[in-house]
């Protein structure tokens, strides 16, 4: 943490609570009680999709709010709205993108809570997570054409910078959502723990056959999981 807290360049006001210590720059300090609702809403989001209870207090989690993209390029080196650093316990957005908070504050959680995973399982359920329509957007994406066949996502080689993230986080997300309403979280987690290749023992189907299913699903209605 303190690498962050000690940056050249870089001025922060934390405040802290039982779980989150909440760091600002300069100038946006009188709006972090927003960012603090926001947090603790995201977190009770993570824990009912993930099924669970609570979260500890241990480790505490730094929330770093960034004036914007140039500024977290600056700090990070990565052009986003948002990053987390789940080894140091740290999540990192842009004033305003409360998306993004969530979408971080996801990897956060669950890799705590469920310890690491493949990334396209982690993109995909933070994508989930963040509450944003990814359905909406995958089916956008299949009247465009822009699609992207999923076996070029789902997979342990996965690099998210070989493809828009327009596509990965919709797809991922869309997918993920759609193991988790139709198999139930409880395989959903399993495959999470043994990764890409035990789709076929997790679910008794291969990954092309779910592909099917879950994009013939984005014409129907949400249904409930299975236990």
């Amino acid at each position: 943490m303190r690498p962050y807290l000690a940056q050249p360049g870089f001025r922060w006001t934390c405040q802290g609570e039982r779980t989150f210590r909440f760091c600002d720059p300069p100038g946006l300090e009188s709006s972090q009680a927003a960012v603090r609702r926001d947090t603790w809403q995201s977190l009770a989001a993570t824990l009912r999709l993930a099924g669970e209870s609570n979260y500890t207090s241990e480790p505490l989690i730094y929330i770093f709010r960034l004036e914007s993209v140039a500024r977290l390029r600056k700090l990070l080196h990565v052009s986003a709205y948002g990053a987390s650093e789940p080894k140091a316990h740290a999540v990192f957005f842009v004033s305003g993108h409360p998306e993004a908070l969530a979408h971080e504050l996801n990897h956060e959680i669950l890799t705590t809570l469920w310890g690491p995973a493949e990334p396209w399982i982690a993109e995909g359920f933070a994508a989930y997570a963040a509450g944003l329509d990814v359905d909406s957007q995958c089916r956008a994406l299949l009247a465009s054409h822009g699609y992207l066949p999923l076996p070029n996502l789902v997979n342990p080689n996965w690099n998210a910078s070989l493809y828009p993230s327009t596509k990965i986080y919709p797809e991922l997300g869309s997918f993920v959502k759609y193991l988790r309403e139709t198999r139930g979280l409880a395989r959903l987690r399993k495959l999470w723990h043994l990764g890409y290749r035990s789709i076929a023992q997790v679910y008794g189907e291969p990954l092309s056959r779910l592909e099917t299913e879950w994009r013939a699903s984005l014409d129907r209605p949400s249904v409930a999981a299975r236990p």
